[in-house]
């Protein structure tokens, strides 16, 4: 940029190499975790490159677990190990509750990796605000290759076709669901690199007197009847999106 000209210019611009970036591109190429879907601002995060687990253990079943691990990563050298446990239809799944937000649109994200045992992977979304609990889920059904929401009727509903989704412990599938707080009803969910408008459509709403929080887990459930494991990374907590 020649001095005495405004850094917004575009005077003398660069055709080779170009001198400026996006401040979100730029946060990227220095390690930020929100870096598939890049919309609304983070309001918690966890990499899992910590030395401790600050999380609490969601899972069913004898011998489920969750640990830090080295084993695999997306990002970093860390990630959470989920165990289920040894009967199908238990789960591994981690949650963690988080003091309660500006009420708006609000986004919950994540990165795993399971075995091909797996037959659901998703994520949860709630908010107590003293009144009501709201109650947002989506999941992956592998055996009928959908992604799924939990509805206003208390019923998972079918709203995305997924051919074939990465369930090898090799390759990381993303998850994105994305809430409107105050018109109570779903957004958006992202599954890799589909995604589905879900406009109108509301969620379970039930009676609660709590004390205001949000809670956010993730899951993933067994078919057979062992104890079977899967990673989770970056877990992303949104607002304004």
């Amino acid at each position: 940029m020649a001095h005495t000209l405004p850094d917004y210019t575009t005077k003398y611009k660069t055709n080779k190499i170009y001198s400026a970036l996006d401040i979100a591109e730029l946060a990227v190429r220095l390690g930020g975790v929100s870096r598939f879907d890049r919309r609304g601002n983070i309001l918690f995060y966890d990499d899992f490159e910590g030395v401790r687990l600050d999380w609490t253990d969601n899972g069913t079943g004898t011998g489920h677990d969750i640990q830090l691990t080295t084993e695999k990563s997306y990002m970093g050298t860390q990630s959470c190990k989920l165990i289920t446990g040894d009967t199908a239809g238990d789960n591994g799944a981690i949650c963690k509750k988080i003091a309660y937000p500006y009420k708006t649109k609000m986004g919950l994200e994540t990165t795993l990796t399971v075995p091909p045992s797996a037959r659901e992977i998703g994520l949860e979304l709630y908010l107590y605000d003293g009144t009501y609990e709201h109650k947002t889920s989506m999941r992956y059904h592998s055996y009928f290759k959908t992604v799924d929401i939990w509805d206003d009727t208390g019923n998972w509903n079918s709203v995305m076709d997924v051919p074939e989704a990465y369930l090898d412990v090799k390759t990381w599938n993303i998850m994105k669901l994305v809430v409107d707080f105050e018109k109570e009803e779903y957004v958006r969910v992202l599954f890799n690199e589909r995604e589905v408008d879900l406009s109108g459509l509301q969620y379970s709403k039930s009676s609660n007197t709590d004390a205001p929080y949000v809670k956010i887990a993730c899951f993933f459930t067994s078919v057979v009847y062992t104890n079977i494991i899967g990673y989770v990374d970056n877990m992303i907590l949104t607002q304004n999106e």
